[in-house]
């Protein structure tokens, strides 16, 4: 009777422990993939706890940019890609593996991706086979379900806005470019646009990083949030904003603890 009651016991708690190992990642998270080809991806990812121990989930893609010619006309269509995965919470590594995708326009593969989850459980970073090379980028954030928001334009997070730098653009979408133009001194940035993170402390470097903006009808945002002062206060990044191919503007942005500097991005 007491072996019955230790084993009906152990069997319930099997549930519960696999959750608690892999409640880090589980979740909604949003993010970008690109590699050296010059493919380019948004996505939006969903995995949830089967309860024994297993993840499992799906990509939602969105084709950005690709280097052929003959798909320019799919830029803007998405397709869906299912997985298993499986996550060890004391390395914070996570394996996903693509097993079957709804994929009517054949714009994905499957793939296999390589990620670690940042300390403070909000980034997700890595690598994916992409047919073997290895040479896949991926960067994820976690997706939360309420807005940081902008109160009345003028305040962030406690945080003074300045928006004195306007930008003017036509296309629903535009690349934005964020790099160190000076010394790397350090600096970590986060970045909002429209009250929603869309970047979380990033360590700003010389070489550029780049993410596609979705930009509302008339004004739209953009925050640099300064996670440090870095080196060589106070926390900069230069900035450029590309419309169809073509630089619109390269501003530098200035932040510290306690303001946040700032531009608004009108869309026509």
């Amino acid at each position: 009777m007491h072996t019955l009651r230790f084993l009906t016991a152990f069997l319930f708690l099997i549930p519960l422990l696999s959750f608690s190992q892999n409640e880090d990642v589980v979740g909604k998270w949003k993010g970008e993939w690109s590699n050296h080809q010059g493919f380019y991806f948004k996505f939006l990812l969903e995995m949830e706890d089967d309860g024994f121990g297993e993840i499992k989930g799906a990509f939602t893609w969105k084709l950005i940019k690709s280097p052929r010619a003959n798909e320019q006309s799919k830029l803007g269509l998405t397709a869906v890609e299912y997985f298993t995965a499986t996550y060890d919470k004391t390395t914070r590594k996570l394996v996903i593996k693509g097993s079957r995708k709804d994929d009517p326009h054949s714009i994905i593969g499957l793939d296999i991706y390589h990620l670690t989850l940042s300390e403070n459980g909000e980034v997700l970073e890595g690598i994916t086979a992409n047919h073997g090379t290895w040479k896949g980028v991926f960067y994820g954030i976690r997706s939360l379900p309420k807005k940081d928001k902008l109160e009345d334009k003028q305040q962030l997070q406690g945080r003074k806005i300045i928006t004195t730098k306007e930008v003017t653009v036509r296309q629903p979408e535009v690349i934005l470019q964020f790099w160190d133009d000076r010394k790397e001194d350090g600096d970590i940035i986060s970045l909002n646009l429209n009250g929603e993170w869309i970047l979380r402390k990033y360590i700003v470097k010389k070489t550029k990083g780049e993410i596609v903006l979705d930009l509302i009808e008339g004004d739209n945002y953009l925050i640099l949030h300064a996670e440090n002062l870095g080196e060589l206060p106070p926390n900069t990044a230069a900035i450029s904003v590309i419309e169809n191919g073509v630089e619109t503007a390269t501003l530098i942005l200035n932040s510290d603890m306690g303001k946040s500097e700032g531009i608004k991005i009108v869309k026509e």
